[in-house]
């Protein structure tokens, strides 16, 4: 199980806002891919936290796309002392995989796991609901630490105009973090820079926004071996392809791993290179 050091997962007590910076610190210390300089792509900051989440013995898969609908699973998580699993659905949008990601990863440190649903009421009134806001608010402070966004020139300067925010200046303060405007709203209204009323009054405006933008810069389908190594999962698919590379499986082992042909094996390798957006 990926742990951080000196920290009590366990623990109820213990801050999440302390945990999610201790975490943060964990995995992208070790990764070997760095957060992307300045706004980059949400590709790079999704390949980045990936990295770091396999990096630290998560294996990250992805549902086959079009198979399950978001709304009916964002993703879910299995959890093993070794090798635990968090699984995302590949028909969702970039932003909302990465932020299932370190949902999901939250489970993980907390010992929990679960299958989760696209339900974000900011009141929970359940203990399944409870855990589920936890998780969120765990993943939000890993990829939207609060000293970050506080810094950040739109939202220091709407310190006193608390209502002033829209959809494009939202997506514009989320983009540095791989986010979407929705979620970093969400996060304003956790650090007290915007009301829950105006979060309820314009969320889904923003969602309807933020759908419509996603669908347009959505890639085309059908590239065989994206495809397959987002489904495997990056780190796996490089793992089998190392075995083999190193004679430690035969090619017969290692195409049936892959559910390939042994002819395929080579470019499913170099597409789940760490350089690859997939």
């Amino acid at each position: 199980m990926p742990v951080v050091s000196g920290w009590k997962l366990g623990n109820p007590a213990a801050s999440d806002e302390g945990l999610a910076a201790a975490a943060r610190m964990n995995l992208l210390s070790h990764s070997p891919m760095p957060l992307p300089r300045g706004v980059g792509t949400v590709y790079d900051h999704l390949n980045a936290w990936v990295a770091a989440l396999e990096t630290a013995g998560v294996l990250v898969m992805a549902t086959a796309a079009g198979r399950v609908a978001p709304t009916e699973m964002r993703g879910f998580s299995l959890y093993f002392d070794e090798a635990p699993v968090i699984m995302v659905n590949g028909a969702d949008a970039a932003r909302g995989r990465l932020f299932t990601l370190l949902h999901e990863y939250a489970h993980l440190l907390l010992h929990t796991e679960g299958l989760c649903d696209t339900v974000t009421d900011l009141r929970a009134t359940t203990p399944d609901r409870r855990l589920e806001a936890r998780c969120n608010a765990i993943a939000a402070m890993m990829l939207m630490p609060a000293g970050d966004v506080l810094a950040s020139p739109q939202v220091a300067a709407r310190i006193n105009a608390r209502d002033s925010w829209d959809y494009a200046s939202l997506a514009a303060a989320a983009a540095p973090f791989g986010a979407s405007a929705e979620a970093m709203l969400r996060r304003l209204v956790a650090l007290g820079r915007v009301d829950a009323a105006f979060y309820s009054a314009r969320r889904t405006e923003f969602l309807a926004r933020y759908e419509e933008e996603e669908l347009r810069a959505r890639p085309p389908g059908g590239d065989w071996y994206r495809n397959t190594v987002r489904d495997l999962g990056k780190g796996y698919v490089r793992t089998v392809a190392d075995a083999h590379r190193r004679r430690v499986i035969d090619s017969y082992t290692a195409a049936t791993y892959l559910n390939a042909k042994v002819s395929q094996i080579p470019r499913l390798a170099s597409t789940a290179a760490l350089r690859t957006a997939v």
